[in-house]
């Protein structure tokens, strides 16, 4: 049961590093940022929804989180009690893995890169996670995910060019469900869907519904349109997913646990409160303390209000 964990966790904005203007008092992004989850033994995943004011830090934290981007503060992240430093960096991200939300447009097509570089790197990754203590996965195939959001298998041999911004974003994800990460890191992964699709992939996300698995035992081996899968049903693997959205309806339907970051204009202020549970007055009661639980009636609240 995957525990993932981020204390301390401090980042600049771009422009006030502490080595660019060292006679200013650096801006956080956010300052001290620490939560702890753990997944869950049933189907569904535990999500984390981030919300806040665009330029507040959520896709770079996103980032930050997978090893995308090198901290400039302090703090870190554990999978398990294991840093990115214990694992190796590209294990790290095969486990903790980072969706954008415009995915980059590749030459070539969907399935020749899932298959001659996504799966056949995972899977040398595999050997080393499992040694590290982590949990053997259950590798999927993309194809079929896909199925459950309307994606026909032909569209997964089209150039990358071709695609629409909304199978784009699907088929990005699809290839990341595939490989079964422990916690999944997603900026706005449904912004370019219609309101139908969306609550297909949410769904998916929530594990109200899954994919075949692959028909190779290491997942390497997705099926085409002139390759069908001989897949018997899996259920998803127990997961955490940190979930950017901008949209509270969304944040509704999915949200276990709310990070709201404020950003620089708020010192780097953050809160972190169970779905539902958020109470004005509970947070009061954290201010000038830094990051404190305050209990309440509504539940219990991790705030950071700063020094």
């Amino acid at each position: 049961m995957p525990v993932f964990q981020v204390s301390d966790l401090t980042h600049y904005a771009p422009s006030s590093s502490p080595t660019d203007a060292p006679s200013y008092p650096p801006s956080p992004l956010f300052r001290a940022l620490s939560f702890s989850v753990s997944s869950r033994t049933s189907d569904r995943p535990v999500v984390v929804a981030v919300k806040g004011p665009s330029g507040a830090g959520k896709t770079t934290m996103l980032k930050l989180l997978a090893e995308l981007v090198v901290c400039d503060g302090k703090g870190r992240a554990m999978l398990d009690g294991k840093t990115s430093a214990s694992l190796g960096v590209p294990t790290w991200r095969s486990r903790v893995m980072y969706v954008p939300q415009r995915p980059p447009v590749i030459p070539g097509t969907p399935i020749d890169f899932y298959t001659d570089v996504v799966a056949k790197f995972g899977t040398q990754k595999e050997g080393a996670s499992e040694a590290g203590g982590l949990r053997k996965r259950t590798f999927q195939d993309p194809v079929e995910i896909g199925k459950l959001w309307t994606l026909t298998p032909d569209l997964w041999q089209k150039e990358w060019s071709a695609l629409s911004g909304g199978e784009n974003q699907r088929v990005a994800l699809a290839m990341a469900l595939a490989r079964d990460p422990d916690v999944l890191l997603l900026d706005e992964p449904t912004s370019a869907l219609d309101p139908a699709s969306t609550l297909l992939v949410e769904d998916t996300l929530l594990g109200k519904h899954h994919a075949s698995s692959s028909s190779s035992p290491n997942g390497s081996s997705p099926s085409t349109p002139t390759s069908p899968t001989n897949a018997t049903p899996q259920p998803p693997s127990s997961r955490i997913i940190i979930w950017v959205t901008h949209n509270e309806n969304q944040l509704a339907r999915v949200a276990d646990y709310v990070l709201e970051l404020r950003g620089v204009n708020a010192g780097g202020e953050w809160s972190f409160v169970e779905a539902g549970a958020a109470d004005p007055e509970a947070e009061k009661a954290g201010e000038g303390a830094g990051a404190n639980k305050a209990g309440s009636a509504a539940g219990d609240v991790l705030v950071n209000v700063g020094e």
